[in-house]
């Protein structure tokens, strides 16, 4: 029976094999693919089994990913769970971080505030006893040797006031600080001459000491010129000559004056009794015989043809005789290297050139621009009166130049800051300061000059001071400078002149910032007042910027200023509304009360004390408020933010479970399905007993 069925099932399954379809017995669905039957008898390849194993695997994983979130309460653990959700996640979670530090920053600030809130109701509480004191001590019921004895009480309040005002939070002072409002550069003509740092020589001809430029000036010429001592033949005359000039006699052979005769109008040579002067064709004197011949020439200077050596006398023409203050001193320029003469004072014009010789430089600073800053050289005249002198003093901080003028003096004195930030030695340091002087000036200078800017193919000057027509000169030929002068005298001095100063305004107040958002209320700042006694009592020379400007007043005046001009309406606009005291304290302090007169006037300044700590008061209690608002503000952003990312991340777990017992259910199915799987190829050891 056994081999009967075995013999029915084996041809049952060789039919399955060759027509690939299905089979059915008894109405139970058993079907097996080709495939599935081709490796239903196999050892090695037991693809049922393979299958059970991933499915088994499958439900694992999810299995265990369920525990994950039943465990931890969180549907994304790590980013491999949801990429971009973890990604929005972990941001709301940096911002519930910081939402809760800027809380804790908001709290701390306020506790800040609160803090110099405190001092300064304790100052208000001493100024009221300060003005009960200036009260008694104006009564004319008290002695000056009463008087004596409230002002040391008055002296201590002041002193505790002072006290604290240096308050402080975790070593922050709060009421003792002042910021910078504005710098004002301005040049002060009365500071005495001081040589530059080291002595360093800025200009090279006055190393050693102040230089005394000599009288004179270059003035260049065109050759040919002429020997002023050496009279030359000319070509016979063919008129008559004038009275008083000078004719060659040819006799002679040499110059001569014509000369006439007054009793009959004759001309002759060199005296009223010389030669008769004859022209032929011409009468002489008038009304006798033409004459036949001619005794005279023209005279002229000779022409020196070559340059001549430096210091040998020249006429500019050819005239003779020369006019004493037509004869020079032949020279080279020394700047242009051009033919000229050397001006003096014979003919009455001084002037005076020195040359701007940067050169003693090179060797005496080494770090460029650095060590440029601070020198500089001065230029004084030596007229008498004359207040007038020009400074040049380089700043390696800057690039561009700056010009002032002294307040004092007739003309005034002046000062130019260079700017030699890019000043370098390319090519040279003495050709690239000496552009930075020239062009820093020139843009700078309030006279006005060529406006060339160099170097410069052609020559250029540049006006340094009106008076006496100072000028910066430039030659292109040789890349020189010189200074050139009219009227006195100059010196050059290789140092400073003056000095320039700098008037500091403070603003009674600091400001600092509180992280209270990084987006909406980020850098709130914090405004601190200045209440020391120096405020409280300001006096000219503690530089506060405490006067209202324009822009402050008020463009519509409140009720009651109807009637009043406008410097009315300023005054008692500034001592009723504007927050800083409106007057200027000029009293001693420590003899405020010491008589009446002084008590009186003391007065109003209590007045104007107790009203600005009034405001300090009221401006640190309204950001303490404000902060209230901040930190409830960030509880409720910091809430919903939460609020957010629990949606976003935290676990729903009802599902969990529920997902997780259907996992469980599979994974257990998937295992009993592998086990039987693994029983199939056991059918193999049938056919082989």
């Amino acid at each position: 029976m056994v081999i009967v069925r075995f013999c029915i099932a084996l041809k049952q399954l060789i039919f399955c094999i060759n027509n690939s379809y299905y089979y059915y017995d008894n109405d139970v669905v058993w079907w097996q693919h080709m495939v599935w039957s081709d490796n239903a008898m196999v050892i090695f390849n037991n693809m049922a089994a393979m299958s059970a194993l991933n499915e088994t695997n499958r439900n694992t994983s999810k299995l265990g990913k369920m525990i994950k979130q039943a465990a931890s309460g969180m549907r994304i653990n790590s980013a491999g769970d949801d990429a971009s959700g973890y990604s929005i996640s972990e941001r709301m979670r940096i911002k519930i971080r910081a939402l809760g530090q800027c809380k804790e920053n908001s709290a701390k600030g306020q506790d800040l505030i609160d803090t110099a809130l405190a001092a300064v109701d304790e100052q208000v509480n001493i100024m009221k006893q300060v003005k009960t004191i200036s009260l008694r001590a104006t009564d004319s019921i008290y002695t000056d040797s009463d008087r004596k004895n409230l002002q040391k009480e008055l002296s201590q309040l002041l002193d505790q006031s002072e006290d604290i005002s240096h308050t402080q939070f975790n070593g922050i002072s709060l009421l003792d600080q002042k910021t910078i409002n504005h710098v004002t550069k301005w040049f002060d003509s009365d500071v005495p001459y001081r040589p530059n740092i080291n002595n360093t020589p800025v200009i090279a001809q006055a190393e050693a000491a102040d230089y005394d430029v000599p009288e004179g000036s270059y003035v260049d010429i065109s050759l040919p010129v002429y020997d002023p001592n050496t009279p030359v033949q000319g070509s016979s005359l063919t008129s008559l000559p004038s009275v008083g000039s000078w004719v060659w006699d040819d006799a002679a052979g040499g110059p001569a004056e014509v000369v006439q005769n007054p009793n009959d109008n004759s001309l002759h040579l060199g005296s009223v009794s010389g030669t008769l002067i004859e022209v032929a064709g011409f009468q002489n004197p008038p009304g006798a015989a033409n004459a036949t011949s001619t005794n005279v020439s023209a005279v002229s200077l000779q022409q020196i043809t070559n340059s001549p050596a430096d210091g040998t006398s020249i006429a500019l023409s050819g005239q003779y005789p020369p006019l004493p203050t037509g004869i020079f001193s032949f020279a080279t320029n020394p700047y242009t290297n051009n033919p000229a003469y050397k001006l003096n004072g014979s003919n009455g014009t001084y002037n005076y050139i020195a040359e701007v010789d940067l050169s003693a430089l090179s060797s005496s600073v080494a770090d460029i621009p650095k060590g440029l800053d601070g020198l500089g050289f001065s230029l004084k005249c030596k007229g008498t009166p004359c207040d007038q002198f020009v400074t040049v003093m380089f700043d390696a901080t800057v690039s561009d130049t700056k010009f002032y003028e002294g307040s004092t003096g007739n003309p005034k004195p002046m000062c130019y800051v260079i700017g030699v930030s890019n000043v370098s030695n390319v090519p040279s340091l003495e050709e690239s300061l000496g552009a930075a002087i020239f062009n820093g000036i020139n843009a700078v200078t309030p006279a006005g000059g060529t406006g060339a800017v160099i170097p410069s193919g052609s020559d250029a000057y540049t006006t340094i001071a009106s008076k006496h027509n100072i000028k910066l000169n430039y030659y292109s030929a040789t890349g020189k400078l010189a200074i050139t002068k009219n009227g006195p005298g100059m010196v050059l001095m290789n140092g400073i002149m003056g000095e320039i100063k700098y008037d500091i305004g403070f603003k009674p107040e600091q400001n600092l910032y509180l992280q209270t958002e990084d987006v909406s209320s980020q850098g709130t700042k914090i405004y601190l007042p200045n209440t020391t006694t120096a405020m409280l009592f300001p006096k000219n020379s503690d530089g506060w910027d405490i006067d209202p400007t324009d822009a402050d007043y008020p463009d519509e005046w409140p009720k009651g200023y109807e009637d009043l001009s406008d410097a009315e309406k300023r005054k008692k606009w500034k001592n009723e509304v504007w927050r800083y005291p409106d007057q200027r304290v000029t009293l001693d302090l420590d003899n405020c009360v010491s008589n009446r007169e002084n008590a009186e006037k003391f007065l109003d300044t209590v007045d104007q004390a107790i009203k600005y700590l009034l405001d300090v008061s009221t401006t640190l209690g309204a950001q303490s408020s404000r902060l209230d608002y901040t930190q409830d503000n960030l509880v409720v952003m910091q809430e919903n933010t939460t609020a957010a990312e629990s949606v976003q991340r935290d676990a729903d777990m009802a599902k969990v479970a529920m997902e997780q017992a259907k996992y469980n259910l599979l994974q257990q199915a998937s295992q009993s399905m592998l086990a039987q799987a693994n029983q199939t190829p056991n059918g193999v050891l049938s056919l082989l007993q």
